[in-house]
C-alpha cells in the first residue's frame, strides 16, 4: 500500500510513500493529512515526506478538518480533536462509530445513541441538538473495510492527483 501522486497531464508519479492509509487525504495549503492504521498523520504536498504521526488510534471513518483543527473518530465511538501541528486538543466519548462526526466552524457535531450532539471547541461545552439529554462524554478513530478488501479514494488537485491503494 501507499500514497502517492501524480502529474495530471502526462501521468507520471512525482512521489510514492508506502504506507497504509484508513481515509483518504484532506488538503490543506501545502499539506495533506490522512488516517493510517494507528493514527493521523501530515504530509507535506510537494514531496510526501511525513511532518508528524499522531498515534490516536485508527480511523473509521473520513477525517473532518477546518483551519485550525482535525477531528478523528475510531471504531469504539471516540472523537480525537487535534490541531494542524498534531498536538491532542482532547476526546470526547459515546460517538456512533459507523456515523462520522462533522466540523462546522468551532463546533463537532455527532451522533450518540440517544442524540445528536453539538461540541463547542473553544468554550468546551456540549450541548444536545436535539431535545434528548447529553452523555457524559463523547471522542473518534476506526477503519473502513470495503467488500473488495481494498480501501481506494483518488484526491484530484488543480495539476495532479493523489491516490491510495496496493503499492
Amino acid at each position: 500500500p501507499a500514497l502517492w501522486a501524480m502529474d495530471g497531464p502526462t501521468g507520471k508519479t512525482l512521489w510514492s510513500v508506502p504506507i497504509e492509509l484508513r481515509t483518504g487525504p484532506v488538503l490543506s495549503k501545502d499539506r495533506l493529512f490522512a488516517g493510517t492504521t494507528n493514527g493521523v498523520a501530515a504530509f507535506r504536498l510537494v514531496d510526501g515526506g511525513r511532518i508528524w504521526h499522531s498515534p490516536v488510534g485508527e480511523p473509521l471513518a473520513p477525517l473532518a478538518m477546518n483551519d485550525q483543527w482535525i477531528v478523528s473518530l475510531d471504531s469504539v465511538g471516540r472523537i480525537h480533536l487535534l490541531n494542524h501541528g498534531g498536538m491532542s486538543l482532547g476526546r470526547l466519548d459515546g460517538a456512533i462509530p459507523e456515523i462520522a462526526p462533522v466540523l462546522i466552524r468551532d463546533a463537532v457535531v455527532f451522533a450518540t445513541p440517544t442524540s445528536l450532539m453539538l461540541y463547542r471547541l473553544a468554550g468546551a461545552a456540549s450541548t444536545p441538538v436535539a431535545d434528548d439529554p447529553p452523555m457524559a462524554g463523547y471522542a473518534p478513530t476506526g477503519r473502513i473495510d470495503h467488500p473488495s478488501g481494498l480501501f481506494r479514494f483518488h484526491a484530484f488537485l488543480r495539476h495532479g492527483c493523489l491516490r491510495s491503494g496496493p503499492g
